[in-house]
């Protein structure tokens, strides 16, 4: 019986998702980085990325911190937070009508994950989680 009222509870919507990932190489985030080949790589084969239609932008990083002893056994995730920062700027300004938010974040010592949402859609993501799992060393 709930098949014969699903149009009463169901909605159906149409999302694109933009997933990139980036080696870092440990550069520390600035503003002199140039993010476009990120935002928007140029493909031989492509018209123009439309930013505004996209709803959920997912990111990877690979060397986020410095790879010595000392930055892997702190993990600090000021740089995740700073690139965060950076990448959510950048898309924006590409955006003519919209805004994407943090929607989530993780950081696993040299790698990371960045989640952003179309502003309008934020509400709507529930029970969104992303775990990490530590082994090895201080595990």
């Amino acid at each position: 019986q709930l098949q014969f009222k699903k149009d009463t509870y169901e909605e159906k919507k149409t999302f694109r998702f933009y997933v990139g990932t980036w080696n870092t190489n440990a550069t520390m985030p600035d503003k002199k980085v140039p993010l476009d080949p990120l935002i928007t790589p140029e493909y031989k084969d492509r018209s123009d990325l439309d930013h505004d239609s996209i709803t959920v932008y997912i990111f990877g990083f690979q060397e986020i911190v410095e790879l010595t002893a000392n930055a892997i056994v702190r993990a600090e995730e000021k740089n995740m937070d700073s690139w965060a920062a950076l990448i959510q700027e950048a898309i924006n300004l590409k955006r003519k009508n919209s805004r994407v938010l943090l929607a989530n974040k993780i950081q696993l010592v040299g790698l990371a994950i960045l989640v952003f949402v179309h502003e309008q859609f934020v509400g709507n993501v529930r029970n969104f989680t992303i775990e990490k799992t530590k082994t090895a060393v201080s595990g």
